[in-house]
């Protein structure tokens, strides 16, 4: 199934979230965090594990590149902390909303999101 690029940010806020288990680097201020893995991603975020505490509302800017296939797709967005939750006593649920992206970025996501929904099939539920 593939995605229109149109279509799949008309409707962001109804988007369903797909499972990804890679890690990702991520720049806070001064500070650059690995997440360990991706949760999960949407249009309009994802869900990163990470192994230190960061500040509700702090801003900064995930970059990514993914293999699609034959395809390479990259992927940066500045994004905001909208919520943390504790996963286990080392690990740290960051959810991240983006807060702008040029267009080879957005459809650089569409491209992974749309390959990724492709592999495995298996959407997370809206609102975890």
């Amino acid at each position: 199934m593939t995605l229109d690029h149109n279509d799949l940010w008309a409707d962001r806020r109804k988007q369903a979230r797909i499972a990804n288990k890679d890690a990702v680097f991520i720049r806070l201020g001064d500070r650059i965090i690995r997440g360990t893995e991706i949760r999960n991603i949407s249009i309009e975020g994802m869900l990163i594990t990470v192994g230190e505490q960061v500040d509700l509302e702090s801003r900064g800017t995930v970059a990514m590149t993914y293999r699609c296939g034959n395809e390479t797709n990259d992927f940066k967005a500045d994004f905001r902390v909208a919520h943390c939750t504790q996963l286990t006593k080392t690990e740290i649920g960051m959810g991240v909303e983006f807060l702008s992206m040029d267009d080879s970025s957005r459809q650089g996501l569409t491209r992974i999101i749309s390959y990724l929904r492709n592999q495995n099939d298996e959407e997370v539920p809206l609102g975890i």
